[in-house]
């Protein structure tokens, strides 16, 4: 049954975005690396759960919900033009762009929706990768910036590689 007590503003924003994106696909691609994974036997975890971004998705103020919501009804055609730009800007792997773009708009929630879920995520991503390696994927605004999530795992020693 559905809790429509969850179908809030930034959630409506969110499902509108997600229908206004070009099909290439025929599954988003974190549910393709799911269903890859799963397929190939392998060990599933999640860096946040539903749970938690529910949480922060609620933690954030209705007016700023219904102000981003009415911005995004009224400016269609401006919405459609960033999802556009952040979709062009990921598949040529300018992640750089991705955080500023999505920093700039998150404006007074910034901190909850982007560098406290990296605080956590960072967290999370050292409890799994203690006694094992494993594959992360994480959204690319999470990444980079002196609050990123790659920044913070640096800080406690990891090391990376650009692979292409």
């Amino acid at each position: 049954m559905l809790n429509y007590d969850d179908f809030t503003p930034f959630f409506m924003n969110n499902m509108l975005a997600e229908l206004s994106l070009p099909k290439t696909k025929k599954d988003a691609l974190d549910h393709y690396l799911w269903s890859f994974a799963t397929e190939s036997g392998k060990e599933m975890m999640g860096v946040e759960s539903f749970e938690d971004q529910l949480r922060v998705l609620k933690n954030i103020p209705l007016d700023f919900q219904v102000k981003s919501f009415r911005s995004t009804i009224k400016n269609i055609k401006s919405f459609k033009s960033k999802l556009k730009k952040l979709n062009t800007l990921y598949a040529k792997g300018d992640i750089k762009q991705i955080f500023r773009m999505s920093k700039k708009s998150m404006g007074k929630i910034r901190k909850m929706m982007i560098y406290d879920r990296n605080e956590h995520m960072s967290a999370r991503i050292l409890e799994i990768t203690a006694n094992k390696p494993a594959f992360i994927a994480l959204g690319a605004a999470h990444l980079v910036g002196k609050k990123g999530v790659l920044s913070l795992l640096k800080k406690e020693g990891f090391t990376f590689r650009m692979m292409r």
